[in-house]
């Protein structure tokens, strides 16, 4: 569900002084259609679970050492067939597909004397993109929701009146 909020406020002096608070909030869902490559070879059947286990070090992280799951592998009797890959839409399967956009900006516009301007403002958003269809690899479901860290961006700009038109 799309929504779009927006607050702006606004100070005035008699004396051309200016400033003003702009806030926007986002929620965009995509509007395209999902689509897989599919290969009508093989069913989800057709994979079996493995495991791995991490390294013992202390690289890894959390994972050091431990078991990694949720592998998976075609069964040799399906490996040697010949691939039959055709695109299809996500929405054709059970599971969730959506790419979903969350944001919001910032911005400061000031006009502090009749000659200087100033704009000063932050964004920061992220899409969070769910690619969760079940088709023919049930590998595909591990890593089917990626959730980025939202990323922010600054900005400034000034500008100031010179004698004449020039700015």
């Amino acid at each position: 569900e799309e929504a779009h909020h927006r607050i702006v406020s606004k100070i005035a002096r008699p004396d051309r002084r200016v400033a003003t608070l702009d806030v926007e909030g986002h929620r965009k869902p995509a509007r395209r259609g999902f689509a897989h490559l599919l290969d009508s070879a093989v069913t989800p059947a057709d994979f079996d679970e493995f495991y791995m286990t991490a390294p013992s070090h202390s690289r890894p992280g959390s994972v050091n050492g431990s078991r990694i799951c949720g592998l998976y592998d075609v069964k040799p009797t399906k490996a040697s067939l010949a691939s039959s890959q055709s695109i299809t839409f996500a929405k054709n399967y059970p599971g969730e597909a959506s790419a979903t956009y969350n944001g919001v900006d910032v911005d400061v516009n000031a006009r502090p004397t009749g000659r200087f301007f100033l704009l000063a403002g932050f964004s920061t958003g992220r899409t969070v993109a769910k690619n969760c269809a079940l088709v023919d690899n049930p590998g595909t479901q591990r890593f089917c929701e990626v959730r980025p860290p939202f990323q922010g961006s600054c900005r400034c700009r000034a500008a100031t009146t010179c004698h004449g038109r020039f700015s």
